[in-house]
């Protein structure tokens, strides 16, 4: 991919992408893909965010305007919540996670995760 619009993924391919890249079968020591798989597919299951460009960083998943959320100049990625997987097969909410997280909720169900962040992210537009 090069810096050109025109060879920019659209958000429907970058899911695909990510869909692919967290389907089983799962590496036997990888502990954080079986939690991942249920948050992507949740995810994209919620309108708001499938619209959106996912955006995976270590264990966290992130909704972005655009696939550049990662450049340093992006303060988007600061701002926006974010979905992360915990290794006890728990999703946390947070806001500001690279910097300062704040935790907005936890749940075993990475669909309510999805659904809670679908509807900050809804009310901020």
């Amino acid at each position: 991919m090069t810096d050109g619009d025109t060879d920019r993924r659209t958000a429907e391919q970058a899911w695909a992408d990510l869909l692919d890249e967290a389907k089983p079968p799962h590496p036997a020591r990888n502990w954080f893909a079986p939690y991942f798989w249920p948050l992507a597919q949740a995810a994209y299951a919620e309108p708001v965010l499938r619209g959106l460009y996912p955006g995976q960083s270590v264990n966290n998943l992130g909704f972005f305007e655009n696939e550049l959320w990662w450049t340093p100049t992006a303060t988007e990625a600061r701002t926006r919540p974010v979905i992360t997987t915990t290794s006890f097969g728990t999703y946390r909410v947070v806001v500001d996670a690279w910097t300062q997280p704040t935790e907005l909720i936890l749940t075993a169900d990475p669909a309510e995760a999805a659904r809670f962040v679908a509807h900050l992210l809804a009310e901020q537009a």
